[in-house]
């Protein structure tokens, strides 16, 4: 399917501290802010349930509040996107599990609409969060080398990898 990243979300208004609920670790709240206030693209990455939406969550909070404008990639949504196309209705999800080429497609897909993001969303008040699982190769192509036009794009953001403690 030809589909783009979201489009940009409008900063909240209002008081976003009932939103943040890292704001209780000081240290993680710090390094989120870092990276709203600064960081172009912003993937998240980590196993089943250690709370990564949670975190891309915050941080669209945070980074709309610095004055960002926010773009989302989640597999949770561009999946079923490919499952619902002609092609994807030809590997439908079997045992609760996303067939390999529908997995596949959506990687690639994510790769090259990566690269049409940074030059759509040049500008750096443009952010880009994105939940990025790995696990079971969901999205796994934005993490692994590879020799085309978004190779650049993927490397830039893979430089600043952090581990909150």
């Amino acid at each position: 399917p030809r589909r783009h990243l979201s489009e940009p979300h409008p900063p909240p208004r209002g008081d976003p501290a009932p939103h943040l609920v890292v704001a209780s670790d000081r240290a993680l709240a710090g390094q989120l802010e870092r990276l709203a206030r600064s960081a172009r693209i912003v993937l998240v990455a980590g196993l089943p349930g250690t709370g990564k939406s949670l975190l891309i969550h915050q941080l669209a909070h945070l980074a709309a509040d610095a004055g960002r404008v926010i773009h989302l990639l989640q597999w949770d949504v561009a999946r079923p996107v490919f499952e619902a196309s002609p092609a994807g209705r030809r590997y439908p999800m079997a045992d609760g599990v996303t067939h390999a080429v529908v997995r596949k497609a959506v990687g690639l897909w994510a790769r090259r609409a990566l690269l049409e993001w940074q030059r759509r969303c040049a500008a750096p008040r443009h952010a880009l969060i994105g939940e990025a699982p790995l696990v079971g190769n969901r999205l796994i192509e934005l993490a692994r080398r590879m020799d085309d036009a978004a190779h650049p794009c993927t490397r830039a953001s893979a430089r600043t990898r952090r581990r909150p403690s």
